[in-house]
């Protein structure tokens, strides 16, 4: 993470990433489709790309529209494995994607109140926002809760890649 961002900074002078934090905000429930799997991390972006791909084609295919920004669900970190178990979904209305082919299936994000740290530039930089997020939980700024998974939504910059990329790293808050 560090290396990367050096290595920005020594070729163009600036690191194309930004981080700002939102104190508090009310996620609504969503229900959703989405693709469930476990992968090794170093593979993580890569395999969420295609698994995207994927989810959007059978979309489109079937006359499914999204109700608003993709988003993924992490579920489980597996530091010492190097594993990540993960959804990455698409919202829905409720029923307008009941049947849906293998490996997908169609769930419900539960409203929570989130801490979140938005990230503005490319997703190489993602973990440096995660990582702020999940630093000021430890030092206590925010109570942050077990339940429900931590979440991304994709804001902007997912399907055009001439916008700037907008992700909102939510951190589900203690009550």
């Amino acid at each position: 993470r560090g290396l990367l961002r050096l290595r920005d900074w020594l070729e163009q002078g600036r690191i194309p990433s930004q981080i700002s934090f939102i104190e508090r905000i009310s996620v609504p429930a969503t229900p959703f489709f989405g693709l469930r799997k476990t992968v090794a991390m170093s593979d993580l972006e890569a395999e969420m790309e295609k698994d995207l791909l994927r989810l959007k084609n059978w979309a489109s295919q079937n006359s499914i529209e999204s109700t608003g920004p993709a988003f993924s669900l992490y579920h489980k970190w597996q530091i010492a494995k190097g594993q990540c178990d993960y959804t990455i979904a698409l919202p829905v209305n409720e029923g307008a994607a009941d049947s849906t082919p293998s490996g997908f299936y169609v769930g419900h994000r539960q409203a929570t109140e989130a801490y979140v740290a938005e990230h503005r530039g490319e997703y190489q930089h993602l973990a440096s926002a995660w990582y702020a997020g999940i630093m000021r939980a430890r030092k206590k700024i925010f109570p942050m809760a077990k339940s429900p998974s931590p979440f991304e939504i994709y804001e902007q910059g997912l399907w055009d890649e001439s916008e700037e990329k907008l992700t909102k790293i939510c951190l589900p808050r203690r009550s």
